[in-house]
């Protein structure tokens, strides 16, 4: 059981639960609806312990009633939490090493066809699998890591109405020895598999119970958890051996796959970066042709000449011998003085040319 005493938390100033009390029971489905934005989501991250309250308490029970200080508690996000570039089964395995759990294979594949999961779903990349798949894969990995308690976000958003009745009907089946709390859109088939709705409107916590026959529990949830126990028995014994490979294993595909990742980002590093070498190269290469070509042109046109006239009087005169040395000195940048009738004869022989 979660029980939920006194939740206060704020976001912007705005109150999203205010003095909260509420339970959800142990092996039971508990939904919780609303509209869009009223806290449904924020509920759930308050007691993965996500998001930080203000003030109140969460607590977790057992079955026995006995408080429980460090619970296991699962969520299935709605944008499901998978390493695309890795297999599902490479997902659900990582998600055991994470906890310190040893993989149930047997388990494993009980459950995925109870959730219609083929095996070729299983061992394909999880980029190659539509969004119902996925979000059914995300849900066989919180099964498949065993905690008392399972949070799901919009678990069926993905899926079509057959599918989502799949994924609620085998949540029934494991709330008998979980709890279970749902947040979904769906009312109507929240009302067909909840054991309790809880309504969250704005300032108002409502709740409604249904009860249901024990005698209708499926079968086949009792033999998965007697099968389940025969299974951890005959594996105790090796289980530090399988431990060793796991963890090993799961080393191993989380190096491969982050060198994958980090090898394809140096790629595209270094072509960018060749591209935009090679491109400055050809831009100077191109520059220099120009100016050079400029140069060539400015020096076969006397585009770089001046001409400086002395007019004494009004009268065009002579420049002397120390005024010509005088305005080279003024100015540095000259590098010739021809006198003006020489200049005229050299344009005058470059124009016959």
């Amino acid at each position: 059981m979660i029980k939920i005493q006194n939740l206060t938390k704020k976001i912007d100033n705005r109150f999203i639960f205010s003095s909260l009390n509420l339970e959800i029971p142990s092996n039971k489905v508990t939904f919780v609806v609303g509209q869009s934005g009223i806290g449904k989501t924020t509920l759930i991250n308050l007691i993965a312990g996500f998001t930080k309250k203000d003030s109140g308490k969460i607590s977790f029970f057992d079955e026995n009633g006995s408080e429980i200080k460090k619970p296991l508690v699962d969520v299935v996000f709605q944008d499901f939490n998978l390493i695309e570039k890795i297999t599902s089964n490479d997902n659900i395995l990582i998600g055991n090493n994470v906890i310190n759990k040893l993989l149930d294979k047997n388990a494993l594949s009980q459950n995925a066809n109870l959730m219609s999961i083929k095996t070729e779903q299983l061992e394909q990349k999880v980029n190659n699998l539509s969004g119902g798949e996925r979000q059914r894969i995300a849900i066989l990995r919180s099964l498949s890591r065993d905690c008392g308690f399972i949070l799901l976000d919009e678990p069926t958003r993905n899926l079509d109405i057959e599918n989502a009745k799949i994924v609620f009907e085998n949540l029934t089946n494991i709330a008998k020895n979980k709890t279970i709390l749902v947040v979904s859109h769906n009312l109507d088939l929240a009302k067909k598999y909840a054991d309790k709705i809880v309504y969250i409107e704005k300032n108002k916590i409502t709740e409604e119970i249904f009860a249901k026959n024990s005698q209708n529990q499926p079968l086949i949830a009792k033999n998965i958890a007697k099968n389940s126990d025969l299974k951890y028995q005959k594996t105790a014994k090796n289980s530090k051996l399988a431990k060793i490979k796991q963890e090993f294993k799961t080393g191993l595909l989380l190096t491969i796959t982050d060198f994958k990742s980090k090898f394809t980002s140096s790629i595209l590093f270094l072509m960018l970066f060749l591209t935009s070498f090679f491109g400055t190269l050809l831009f100077g290469v191109l520059n220099l042709n120009i100016n050079s070509t400029n140069l060539q042109k400015t020096i076969e046109y006397q585009l770089d000449s001046v001409v400086i006239n002395k007019k004494p009087n009004g009268k065009i005169g002579t420049f002397s011998t120390d005024e010509i040395t005088k305005l080279k000195e003024n100015n540095p940048k000259i590098v010739k003085i021809v006198p003006f009738l020489i200049f005229l004869r050299l344009l005058s022989l470059m124009a016959i040319k």
